[in-house]
């Protein structure tokens, strides 16, 4: 890779390309208001958009297969135990990320 200092060695080539990605990175959170102008997607909680933007972007550059929002995922039924009935226990996470590897990443947005 030449620079403006010349040629650089493979671990600087490393450590720009990194940088690179970080500040690309930067760049798109730091861009969600605009990203989301033309949205219709409904967002439940500020803490989520910077990794909506993210996974858009993601999607967009081909790096995920695809994402959802807001997922329910049943931990218990309903049920009745000696005359009381109990109710159903639901867990919702925030996104679930279908990778390009076949795995699939249950992701869950914590404020702080």
């Amino acid at each position: 890779m030449l620079s403006k200092w010349g040629i650089l060695s493979i671990e600087m080539q490393k450590a720009v390309a990194e940088d690179e990605q970080e500040r690309e990175l930067k760049d798109i959170t730091d861009e969600t208001e605009e990203n989301l102008q033309d949205d219709p997607t409904i967002i439940d909680y500020q803490e989520e958009v910077p990794y909506y933007v993210q996974l858009k972007w993601l999607l967009q550059e081909n790096q995920i297969k695809e994402f959802e929002l807001q997922l329910r995922f049943l931990l218990q039924d309903k049920f009745v135990k000696k005359g009381k009935t109990f109710r159903e226990i639901e867990y919702v996470a925030d996104f679930k990320v279908f990778k390009n590897d076949g795995s699939i990443e249950i992701v869950d947005i914590k404020g702080a």
